[in-house]
């Protein structure tokens, strides 16, 4: 982790950037229990490999 990284990741917070990839990440787990209910855990390795489809420096921060 470089202070650049640390900048940028401050800077997104402060553009409210973190929260607006939280509410992307939380409908999309929220979206994959609807699918999954009958099912005892949803596959969080291929629900996290989809979020990082288009893959940016801003999912470093998870």
């Amino acid at each position: 982790m470089t202070a650049k990284w640390r900048e940028r990741e401050k800077t997104g917070i402060r553009m409210g950037r973190r929260r607006r990839m939280d509410m992307i990440l939380f409908n999309m787990v929220r979206e994959e229990l609807r699918g999954r209910v009958r099912r005892l855990k949803p596959d969080w390795n291929q629900l996290f490999d989809r979020a990082n489809a288009n893959k940016s420096d801003r999912w470093r921060c998870w």
